[in-house]
């Protein structure tokens, strides 16, 4: 008797097959759903962060405007050539879009110059020391005013210490303020360091002794002044000052002053802070 052939369930076949397809789907769309869920959540996070670093941005150019205003009618001499710099606003400036900062000022002063008055703001969140913020700033701002008056060959716009209560600004007695130029504001600056200041033997381009400052941070264009120790008023601008690289500049004494000085440097990103005896050479 010859045997049936077993045929097969067909039906069992498919059934395996689409099992396998739901398996597969299933898998790739839980892959999809989960790195739509990873990138929202990454968006999310980089929206609030940009969020927060545009309240920073806005917070630290809105305490160093008002300290910029603050300073242009108000001669604070505390800070005079202060190194660390000294809070510029007083009373101190408080929490802004809930971020609270502090700027911090430091000023060269030359009463028989337009340019009279250069002060640096460092701001930096008030969690952070004067000494700190002077080199690494959130935002570091360099303002020239211009205290000259056209009736005399002097400023009449007089430093005035913290605890005076008569200000600087009554009218036709002060000129603090004439004239304001803002030379830098910049976010994240480097600001130069002076490490050494050397005479050298006198090159053709020199009328006066070259000098040669070491440091850091040095780009161009930049500025060299010479202030006299122990004086408030003898700021000495050098000449023929030439950026060899980051670490070096070549200049000339000042045709003008001599003693013993304290070199300091102003790029873009700021000014050196006085590093006696460091930066000093006496000419």
């Amino acid at each position: 008797m010859a045997r049936r052939p077993i045929r097969r369930d067909r039906r069992h076949d498919e059934v395996g097959a689409s099992l396998i397809l739901a398996l597969i789907f299933l898998v790739v769309v839980s892959l999809i759903v989960l790195s739509m869920a990873t990138w929202t959540s990454s968006d999310l996070r980089n929206s609030i962060r940009f969020t927060a670093a545009q309240s920073t941005v806005a917070t630290a150019n809105s305490a160093t405007e008002v300290a910029v205003q603050d300073a242009r009618y108000y001669f604070d001499s505390s800070t005079l050539y202060a190194s660390p710099p000294i809070a510029c606003l007083a009373p101190a400036m408080g929490t802004i879009n809930g971020l609270s900062v502090s700027v911090w000022c430091s000023t060269q002063w030359n009463p028989q110059s337009k340019s009279t008055r250069v002060v640096t703001f460092s701001t930096c969140p008030s969690t952070q020391s004067a000494t700190y913020c002077a080199a690494n700033p959130l935002l570091q701002a360099v303002v020239t005013y211009d205290d000259y008056p056209t009736t005399n060959n002097y400023s009449s716009c007089p430093p005035v210490s913290t605890t005076t209560t008569t200000t600087t600004t009554v009218a036709g007695t002060s000129s603090c303020g004439t004239g304001m130029k803002i030379d830098t504001w910049v976010f994240g600056a480097i600001p130069p360091t002076v490490t050494s200041v050397t005479a050298n033997a006198a090159p053709p381009t020199c009328s006066t002794t070259p000098i040669t400052i070491l440091g850091t941070g040095f780009t161009s264009p930049a500025t060299v002044t010479f202030v006299i120790s122990g004086s408030n008023n003898a700021v000495y601008a050098s000449t023929s000052v030439s950026v060899v690289n980051t670490t070096t500049i070549t200049a000339c004494e000042p045709s003008s002053g001599s003693g013993t000085a304290d070199v300091i440097v102003t790029t873009p990103t700021g000014t050196s802070p006085i590093n006696a005896p460091s930066d000093q050479i006496t000419y």
